[in-house]
């Protein structure tokens, strides 16, 4: 289960007809790359503007893909080439080192093989949507009935199997103790992602990536395609074999209490997190929150005009953040902290000591491009800019 990443529709679904005893709706070829003629509907007796239902059932080599955007997206969508045609050969991928397995209590999740461990930087899958729709907060001024009939279309439109695949995501989904009456809502609610495509904000369901859990100290991250719509699921850190493959449903970089991460938890998804860290002894819960405090108030120290001229104080807060990090699983801010201290040595290299400082910087650079290459690839700039640093460092 994998949640929006910021979803703050709370009105109630509406009790509608099982999506099971519906009929699917036929192929009828449409224009473009469309498989299905496109379903629209006026979303305001105000005004003309319409909300349509595209369907490429051959999108992704037959697995398909429905939309639900207004004209001019949908057209935005094609024209981006982020819908390759069926013609297209099929990518080639390895076996897969992992299996969806069943939790205890908890529904499935993505668990390495007793196979060869998944390394930092790792792509573990690439996984396409299989339904887009418009962001919550665009969609506040349609109705649950207009909408909801959307997003049944969208789906029901889709190839059977992945039709049937999208719908296993709400099987174990519930609202508190009761279960969430539209299906379709309920599959949004907590597996969607947010993306910037096609010049517009969308929800967006990819069912395999949707299968790994949270971690408050997670081992893997997503990261979006930006030439295509897949999503890369990508190993933060060495994930063993028999370990479970988990990310985090909020920013892995804010240093978050344990209250105020299971408030977070409870108001956007209403659950309540068991992971191990949060499920620690209540004495190692409050040395983590204690830690995590001491992060934020470093980090405003960072920002205080006086530290900023100050390369000694930079070096020192950051290495001190380095430790804080390495204790709270955090890996994703250690990259911007070797780069912190990375500079800072550089700068301290001018006043004195110079091939002392320069051989720390050199070190400091050489992670902050390691952690950049994981995050962002190593072609990226953040890691360009790392490398020419550890030269100027030479």
């Amino acid at each position: 289960m994998t949640p929006l990443n910021t979803f703050t529709n709370s009105r109630p679904a509406l009790p509608t007809c099982p999506i099971s005893r519906v009929k699917p709706s036929p192929p009828e070829p449409g224009p473009g790359p469309w498989t299905h003629a496109p379903y629209c509907v006026v979303t305001s007796r105000t005004s003309d503007k319409k909300l349509c239902v595209f369907t490429d059932a051959n999108y992704n080599h037959g697995k398909g893909l429905s939309i639900v955007a207004k004209r001019e997206v949908a057209e935005s969508f094609v024209s981006e080439g982020l819908l390759p045609g069926s013609s297209s050969p099929s990518p080639t991928h390895p076996e897969p080192k992992y299996e969806v397995i069943p939790k205890p209590n908890q529904g499935l999740g993505l668990f390495v093989k007793p196979s060869p461990s998944y390394l930092p930087g790792e792509t573990i899958l690439l996984d396409h949507p299989t339904l887009i729709f418009p962001s919550s907060d665009s969609t506040k001024a349609i109705s649950l009935e207009t909408l909801s009939n959307l997003r049944r279309k969208a789906l029901l439109q889709l190839p059977p199997q992945t039709r049937s695949l999208t719908r296993s995501l709400a099987q174990s989904i519930h609202s508190g103790k009761k279960r969430v009456v539209d299906e379709i809502t309920d599959i949004i609610q907590t597996n969607a992602f947010t993306q910037q495509k096609a010049g517009a904000t969308h929800d967006l369901i990819f069912p395999l990536a949707a299968r790994i859990n949270h971690a408050c100290t997670p081992n893997a991250f997503t990261r979006t395609n930006i030439s295509s719509l897949a999503m890369e699921v990508i190993a933060l850190t060495e994930i063993l074999p028999g370990e479970e493959i988990v990310h985090s449903y909020l920013d892995p970089s804010l240093p978050l209490s344990f209250r105020e991460r299971q408030q977070r938890f409870h108001a956007g998804w209403n659950f309540r997190c068991r992971c191990t860290l949060c499920t620690a002894p209540k004495e190692n819960i409050a040395a983590s929150d204690a830690q995590r405090k001491k992060i934020a108030e470093l980090r405003e120290q960072l920002e205080d005009d006086e530290t900023k001229g100050d390369a000694a104080a930079i070096l020192k807060i950051a290495q001190r953040l380095l430790e804080l990090y390495e204790a709270e699983g955090m890996v994703m801010p250690q990259a911007e902290a070797n780069a912190l201290a990375a500079y800072g040595c550089k700068y301290l290299a001018e006043s004195g000591n110079e091939q002392q400082w320069k051989k720390a910087g050199r070190k400091y650079a050489k992670e902050a491009a390691r952690l950049y290459g994981i995050m962002f690839g190593e072609e990226s700039q953040e890691v360009e800019e790392m490398v020419m640093l550890g030269k100027d460092l030479s």
